[in-house]
């Protein structure tokens, strides 16, 4: 119950930032754009992140939590991880389209294949259905035990060294690959903008103000990107440290596990309702937007 406070009140305040957020895009016909329809599908990822993360209520919500087949479905729709690891997935494909889409605007632009907003709803549609693919395992392994009398997951602390190859495997599909994405697209954005001078170099004033517009919204791109890997690196650390250690180990220093482990998921929504504090102070149209509301 310790942890139900800080995780309850951070849900409030990320789904409010974040509802903020879509609200403002979909008001605003100027702000119809890719980037903006992209963030704004990472919005409701983040508000999904929130209400979907049961630690907030568990402690009502495990002692009349039914068991078998009906517990193993709550598991799996809800007390588990796998609806977070849905969305949590779709967040990591958005930001690395992102990524891309401002890559090929900015570097690229003559020759990169722009995302249009015709063509976004199926990219979109394509970021939740792969989502959706890579985490079947955690759908297969999400299960009430009446051993321990709560729902386990591939992330547990009492199946994470038996299913050490799904997290290291997950690590890395979600984890290092598109960082490895992400830090190509973002220095080669960096690199055109303070070393060649080929991103935003002066012209005329029309096609300098596109240009700053555009070097906004790549540094408004990384700032998410940033934010949100510092938050998810510190559970993500503490996932490859449970998947080496033995199940004993782990087991007989539970209490101390748990706490950390708790600690980490917290980081994790914490990144979800920092999203629309970065928006305000690095975006005038979405701080006026804001405003307006």
């Amino acid at each position: 119950m310790a942890f139900a406070i800080p995780f309850a009140l951070n849900m409030c305040l990320g789904v409010c930032g974040n509802a903020l957020v879509i609200t403002v895009v979909r008001r605003s016909r100027a702000m119809h754009t890719t980037t903006n329809f992209l963030l704004v599908n990472l919005a409701v990822g983040d508000i999904m992140i929130l209400i979907w993360n049961p630690r907030w209520i568990s402690f009502v919500i495990y002692p009349v939590h039914p068991r078998g087949t009906p517990g193993d479905l709550v598991c799996v729709l809800y007390t588990g991880n796998a609806i977070i690891t849905v969305v949590v997935s779709a967040s990591i494909l958005t930001l690395v389209v992102l990524a891309v889409e401002r890559y090929n605007a900015l570097v690229n632009a003559m020759k990169g294949v722009r995302i249009s907003t015709e063509r976004l709803p199926f990219v979109i549609g394509g970021i939740w259905g792969l989502a959706v693919a890579v985490s079947i395992p955690d759908f297969l392994n999400n299960y009430f035990s009446t051993q321990y009398k709560k729902c386990l997951c591939p992330f547990s602390l009492e199946l994470a060294s038996k299913l050490s190859i799904h997290i290291y495997c997950t690590i890395t599909l979600l984890g290092i690959l598109p960082f490895l994405i992400l830090s190509f697209c973002y220095f080669q954005i960096l690199k055109g903008v303070f070393i060649t001078n080929t991103i935003c170099a002066e012209q005329s004033v029309p096609s300098t103000a596109d240009d700053a517009i555009r070097r906004k919204l790549a540094k408004l791109c990384l700032s998410v990107t940033c934010a949100f890997y510092i938050c998810y690196l510190p559970y993500a650390t503490f996932l490859l440290f449970i998947a080496s250690v033995e199940k004993g180990v782990l087991i007989q220093r539970q209490d101390m596990f748990t706490a950390m482990l708790r600690a980490c998921e917290f980081f994790v929504t914490l990144s979800s309702s920092l999203n629309p504090v970065i928006y305000a102070f690095q975006s005038t149209s979405y701080r006026q937007g804001f405003k307006e509301i």
